[in-house]
């Protein structure tokens, strides 16, 4: 990475500094009694924890400790540990217990790697870093963060040195200037001097390299924040991108939810249309005998009035022919009497009108109720309709089932035979589609939408076809792989079935289109389509018009 000398010229400047300085080999002096504690992320907890590092002979031996209170007592455990080091970062690995007084036993299989970093003053030393351990089939994995000071003072009287000295471990801790054993005796004066020295030596040794150190961790930390401002660019980016993939699903999700509702919106139309129709079919009705019941009252007042017009002229002739060969006293007397024979026809004819208005009115009633009678009888015999299709469908589908269990029971035993149907079924196929040219004459033009994917183990298969709503005539022509195996097939309220043969030749992945041959008179052509594959049904809804139409896909599962 190309350094920006105006924006880091002090880090620039350190590393060159840094190579100019002769390099020279060296570590620190880690030897020494740590204490702390380490950090559980899950529990949210602080456990103590010690930690011995030796550095005589040249290598670097370690032991650690955990101690807590379960509520019985404390529980100690002291484990060996492996170390590496390298310019102040170590990396300190679980060996094994030598030493543990938990009353179950330690968990089996489980070993904690901590990574920490030596930091130095002139007061004091601290190591910290991360730990974790690893998972099991009975443990999880957990993790933490640990911090420990160097204990200078008296490290003799740490938990840890006590109880390795108890068990006869004081000669793993040659730093200490006097650790004596329960069963050693005690260091000669000579050793003690010899330890002194080479504390003193390493001591020397760590103040005349102090300044590289300095510098190095400097350098170190620089190229360190450099790495992180690289590293929080990177997971910005992964974020941005996981935001984006997140936005499409959403925007994916929605589209499908909208043509969800849109389906569901035609669907609800194609029903309020019916339920109009209906609704409009009956008004209708009502209507039509409103108006026979207007035209009959209006041919009723019609005779009236011509009844009532004769029986007038009558009267006036009645009245004329009296005036004439009666006496003029008979005449009027006569006269008077037609008048109120009139008036009481008239009267009388009144009240029959209303008789028969009163009569319409109630004939008008006795047909509403009729008719509602008649759609409730309609409904009824509806329902019972489809109750029967329902049992013929099931006494079907169990004759099927038996006659597929037998097939089944009989299939090793017939396979030769089973083959030569077979062949001779497919040869059947192709002179279906011989025989019907016409039949999906314009698949290559229509968009096939698959709707469906179906696992099948058979070779044979029993397709049924229904119109699962309001039978207005849809036709279909099934094909499979492109070849016609059930032309122009009128769907009903009763199941159209036909047996289906499956071939090698037609592959692991076969395909079956359902090509609409019209719309119906409610567009668009929709029908049901069900599988059946030993006792597994599929029942598969599916729609086309003359642009698109829908296909599914039959895979081969794979024996195992």
């Amino acid at each position: 990475m190309s350094f920006n000398f105006h924006k880091r010229g002090f880090q620039f400047t350190l590393v060159i500094i840094v190579f100019l300085i002769p390099f020279k080999s060296f570590t620190q002096d880690l030897s020494g009694v740590w204490t702390g504690k380490l950090y559980n992320d899950t529990t949210h907890q602080y456990i103590p924890y010690e930690l011995v590092i030796d550095e005589s002979g040249g290598k670097e031996t370690g032991y650690s400790q955990t101690s807590f209170d379960d509520g019985t007592g404390s529980n100690i455990g002291i484990k060996s540990q492996k170390i590496k080091s390298k310019n102040g970062n170590l990396k300190i690995e679980d060996e094994k217990y030598i030493y543990n007084n938990f009353p179950g036993g330690p968990p089996k299989g489980v070993k904690m790697v901590s990574e920490m970093m030596l930091n130095e003053n002139k007061n004091s030393a601290t190591l910290t870093g991360t730990w974790k351990t690893n998972s099991t089939k009975q443990y999880r994995p957990l993790s933490g963060t640990v911090y420990l000071e160097r204990k200078n003072k008296k490290p003799e009287e740490a938990s840890i040195v006590k109880k390795m000295v108890e068990l006869g471990m004081g000669k793993q801790m040659a730093f200490l200037t006097s650790t004596p054993d329960q069963n050693n005796s005690a260091p000669s004066g000579a050793d003690i001097a010899k330890l002194q020295k080479a504390k003193d030596d390493s001591l020397q040794k760590i103040k005349e390299q102090q300044e590289i150190a300095l510098a190095q961790k400097a350098t170190e930390d620089s190229l360190r924040k450099v790495k992180e401002q690289e590293d929080i660019a990177k997971a910005q980016k992964a974020k941005d991108d996981s935001l984006q993939k997140i936005k499409e699903q959403e925007q994916i999700a929605l589209a499908l939810k909208a043509k969800e509702d849109s389906l569901r919106k035609v669907k609800e139309q194609e029903d309020i249309a019916l339920a109009q129709k209906a609704k409009d079919d009956s008004l209708q009705k009502i209507k039509d005998q409103e108006q026979i019941a207007l035209a009959q009252k209006a041919k009723d007042d019609s005779l009236r009035k011509i009844k009532e017009q004769e029986d007038i002229a009558l009267a006036q002739k009645a009245k004329e022919d009296s005036l004439q060969k009666i006496k003029e006293k008979e005449a009027i007397a006569k006269a008077q009497k037609a008048k109120e024979e009139s008036l009481q026809k008239i009267q009388e004819q009144e009240q029959i009108a209303l008789a028969q208005k009163a009569k319409d009115d109630l004939a008008k009633q006795q047909q509403e109720k009729l008719l509602h009678a008649q759609e409730a009888k309609d409904e009824l015999a509806r329902q019972r309709k489809a109750e029967e299709d329902r049992l013929i469908a099931q006494k079907q589908q169990e004759e099927l089932d038996k006659k597929q269990l037998a097939l089944n029971e009989a299939a090793k035993a017939q396979k030769p035979k089973e083959d030569l149907v077979r062949k001779q079924k497919v040869e059947e196929q192709d002179k279906i589609q011989k025989a019907n040219p016409t039949a999906a004459a314009e698949i290559d033009k229509r968009k096939i939408e698959t709707i469906r994917t179906v696992e099948i183990s058979q070779d044979s298969l029993v397709f049924s076809l229904y119109d699962p709503g309001v039978v207005d005539g849809d036709t279909v022509t099934v094909l499979i792989n492109g070849k016609v195996i059930m032309p122009r097939v009128g769907l009903l309220a009763t199941a159209i079935n036909k047996t289906i043969y499956l071939t090698p030749e037609m592959g692991d992945s076969i395909k079956v289109v359902m090509y609409a041959e019209n719309l119906g008179s409610i567009p668009p052509n929709t029908g049901l389509l069900v599988i059946r594959e030993a006792r597994r049904i599929y029942e598969i809804r599916f729609s086309g018009d003359l642009q698109k139409n829908s296909a599914i896909i039959l895979v081969r599962k794979k024996k195992e």
